[in-house]
């Protein structure tokens, strides 16, 4: 997929199934994001609460999966 498909596509998901998690642990949860999901499946807002990031998924078990890895670092 070319960056405008991989846009265009997380639009028709978006907002997906969200996790908040911990501004401490954004760089481990982007790292875990690129090794096991594809870029089209998972999206990043920055900053969406006070030490949190918002990470959104495409499907619940990208989210379950996240959330086991992170669960008492997120809201």
């Amino acid at each position: 997929m070319n960056p405008q498909e991989i846009v265009d596509y997380k639009m028709k998901w978006a907002p997906g199934h969200a996790v908040q998690l911990h501004s401490d642990l954004y760089y481990q949860g982007l790292d875990w994001c690129k090794e096991r999901l594809k870029k089209h499946q998972y999206d990043v807002k920055k900053w969406s609460d006070v030490y949190y990031h918002e990470f959104r998924f495409e499907t619940d078990g990208m989210q379950l999966r996240f959330l086991r890895d992170f669960g008492r670092y997120t809201k």
